[in-house]
């Protein structure tokens, strides 16, 4: 099986060997992922998440490690489409929703807080072009927070002037 990079491959050795724990074992992983702005290390963080000794392990643990898990694995595939997005000026929507898609299953496994799934769900619509459900999701995640509303007002500005998304342009306080 391929070996990860450091700090994941230490991150799986230590988790599998049980010297660090299941919740421990995510936090860190977390706090790589939150370690930069650009959030780049969600491409490691995914194997290292979908490794199949870790998820098998993670799914022997409590339920609410498990639904932690799987809150971890949504947002770093949304980080992932976020990336994807932002990396090119001409990127491959199909991939961009596929993984927004597999942050919005993953919530929904864990449980994700209401805010988190409006918010996937609005980006969602958005590359799919559809502003009616990008103004259904924004409603909802205005509920929550508002942080993010500026963006998702900014993509629905976006959509309607381009007729379709341009995540470079309108991914913007």
């Amino acid at each position: 099986m391929e070996k990860l990079p450091e700090p994941h491959q230490h991150l799986k050795d230590s988790l599998l060997s049980g010297s660090i724990s299941a919740q421990d074992f995510l936090k860190s992983v977390l706090d790589i992922d939150q370690s930069t702005i650009e959030r780049e290390n969600c491409f490691e963080n995914l194997k290292l998440l979908e490794n199949p000794e870790v998820a098998a392990f993670i799914q022997t643990q409590s339920p609410e490690d498990t639904q932690k898990y799987h809150r971890l694995l949504s947002l770093t595939t949304f980080h992932i489409a976020q990336n994807l997005a932002l990396s090119t000026e001409s990127p491959n929507i199909e991939d961009i929703v596929s993984y927004i898609q597999q942050s919005i299953q993953h919530e929904d496994l864990g449980t994700a807080f209401p805010g988190n799934q409006a918010y996937h769900r609005a980006t969602l619509a958005y590359f799919q072009n559809n502003i009616p459900d990008l103004e259904k999701y924004t409603a909802e995640y205005a509920r929550y927070d508002d942080w993010n509303i500026p963006i998702l007002e900014n993509m629905k500005k976006g959509l309607i002037a381009r007729g379709g998304p341009n995540y470079v342009e309108d991914y913007k306080m």
